[in-house]
């Protein structure tokens, strides 16, 4: 899995899917930005000139940052640090625009900066640990989210981010180790369930894979994702009626136009001997996956109509 990450400006919660499916980790990031300077206009009047103007510039820029209108709030932040190039929450504010214009590789920079300014914000230590591990450092990642959790134990959406960013590293069994510790200090959240589930699942664990998701859709039962997981991982286990309930599930609450949760529909009905069902998912994700425009997908959909069509012909009675 990697990470992808959004933006939220209204509060620092996560309650939005965060893992998803292999390949598509959705740890978001949620950013609370404060009111930057409350004080009257008469007040301004005692501050030196290049102070007030910074301090317009950086409440301008929260204010457009508000609004989602980044780029400007970009420009309005490089205005301010040109005045103040040693103001942390300005390089953290212009991070966080930066890395919702998709400047990942520039957020970088200015996480470092504003983490050397001022070290003490467990909040800023994860953020920088994402786009460490977007921009391809994963070890650098780690390590921030070390300081993180060492700033703040209690955060289980970071000690989640951790236990994937090692997994992917290859570090199974920490990786393990940091999810199952986001689960217990957020057992009521969805997405934490959903991400040790999957983990476990890649590793062999079905059974405790099986509790896990099971638990996230308890939580979150409108997730559609975490029914597709469920569903994956039960057709793993065997249990092929299952997984067909669940994927119908996400199937529904998809609305029926995820092309990868139709397939998995259809490779569920054909282990169930229901080959005409499987053909019918099938050929509808097949038609997604124009829209789409996802090659390795249609091929493997044509491989597989293919395969049902016959599995068909075989299990008619001779």
């Amino acid at each position: 899995m990697t990470i992808a990450s959004t933006i939220t400006w209204s509060s620092m919660d996560w309650s939005s899917p965060a893992i998803l499916v292999d390949n598509t980790t959705a740890a978001n990031r949620a950013v609370n930005i404060p009111e930057f300077l409350n004080i009257p206009p008469d007040g301004l009047e005692k501050i030196d000139p290049q102070a007030t103007q910074f301090y317009h510039l950086a409440n301008d820029a929260f204010e457009l940052m508000e609004k989602n209108r980044i780029p400007e709030a970009i420009e309005k932040l490089r205005q301010a640090l040109q005045l103040d190039p040693d103001d942390a929450l300005a390089h953290f504010s212009l991070a966080v625009s930066l890395s919702g214009n998709n400047q990942e590789k520039e957020a970088v920079e200015e996480y470092r900066k504003a983490c050397t300014l001022d070290p003490h914000h467990a909040g800023w230590f994860d953020h920088f640990a994402v786009s460490l591990a977007l921009t391809g450092d994963p070890d650098g990642a780690v390590e921030n989210f070390r300081k993180s959790l060492a700033l703040d134990p209690s955060n289980a959406k970071a000690e989640t981010e951790m236990g994937l960013v090692l997994v992917e590293k290859g570090q199974v069994q920490e990786g393990l180790e940091h999810l199952r510790k986001a689960v217990a200090i957020a057992p009521e959240i969805a997405d934490t369930h959903d991400a040790l589930g999957w983990e476990l699942a890649k590793a062999g664990k079905l059974d405790e894979a099986v509790e896990q998701l099971q638990k996230a859709v308890a939580l979150s039962p409108t997730s559609a994702t975490s029914y597709s997981n469920l569903g994956h991982v039960l057709g793993l286990r065997g249990d092929s009626a299952g997984a067909v309930t669940a994927l119908e599930k996400a199937v529904q609450l998809s609305q029926g136009k995820e092309p990868e949760f139709l397939a998995a529909l259809a490779e569920a009905y054909s282990k169930s001997g229901r080959f005409a069902e499987a053909i019918q998912s099938a050929t509808r994700a097949l038609d997604l996956t124009h829209e789409t425009h996802d090659g390795k997908l249609e091929q493997k959909l044509h491989e597989d109509i293919g395969r049902y069509q016959l599995e068909q012909e075989q299990a008619k009675p001779h």
